[in-house]
């Protein structure tokens, strides 16, 4: 995909992560983008476990750890294990995908599309 349409796409879902950013527990969180993009945290974690795309350049294998601890760190939140899930949350962030950490690459798109 594009650099410009990646910083389209990213300005395009920022309803949708001030919405989540507003939300009590992890469950409801998750609630606002499978309301827009009818899934949940589960399936990505099932749509990177294909084997298909294994190899891929621009696979979604690579995403799978990154999706795993995002359904992880849903739990914590809605168990209410705060430390455990910032913990979690830091470890998530610093997780490495292609060129950079998660952290990096979403604060590159902020900064692109001008959401700081």
């Amino acid at each position: 995909m594009g650099s410009r349409r990646i910083v389209k796409a990213w300005h395009q879902i920022q309803p949708l992560r001030q919405k989540a950013a507003k939300a009590t527990a992890g469950t409801e969180t998750g609630q606002v983008f499978k309301g827009s993009f009818r899934l949940t945290l589960e399936d990505l974690v099932t749509l990177y476990a294909d084997q298909g795309w294994k190899g891929s350049a621009y696979g979604c294998n690579a995403w799978l750890p990154i999706a795993k601890r995002a359904v992880e760190l849903k739990a914590l939140i809605d168990a209410g294990r705060e430390d455990e899930a910032r913990q979690l949350l830091n470890l998530l962030l610093g997780s490495s995908h292609n060129t950079g950490t998660v952290n990096e690459k979403r604060r590159s798109l902020d900064e692109r599309s001008g959401h700081l």
